[in-house]
């Protein structure tokens, strides 16, 4: 299973909303499917009241992003694997499979050798 962490960088406005409502609703298929477990945003200003109600209505975590937003969403994530992904980004058709597959058949220490 996976946390999906989502990088929100830059000031806020109402497209960088809209770009990770995008974000986030494209995740509800994987967590339906049992892929994805649960959601991180990294946020460049995440004391923002529109970024904080949308991380709070969906569930997901809210972190502020730091030097770099995957360490900080990794310091939140509760799940064995990360999805990596910048708002805006809708993965693409078949994502689900592929990442259960992944999860399925490749263990940490596998991947910590490559």
């Amino acid at each position: 299973m996976f946390t999906a962490a989502i990088h929100l960088p830059g000031a806020i406005d109402p497209e960088r909303i809209d770009v990770l409502a995008d974000t986030l609703a494209a995740l509800v298929a994987g967590v339906a499917a049992g892929v994805v477990g649960d959601a991180v945003i990294a946020a460049a200003h995440p004391e923002d009241p529109e970024v904080a109600t949308m991380a709070e209505s969906t569930g997901a975590a809210l972190v502020a992003r730091g030097r770099s937003p995957w360490v900080a969403a990794a310091g939140l994530a509760r799940r064995p694997w990360m999805l990596c992904l910048e708002a805006g980004d809708v993965p693409a058709e078949g994502w689900i499979r592929v990442l259960d597959r992944f999860g399925a058949t490749t263990t940490p220490e596998a991947v910590g050798r490559l």
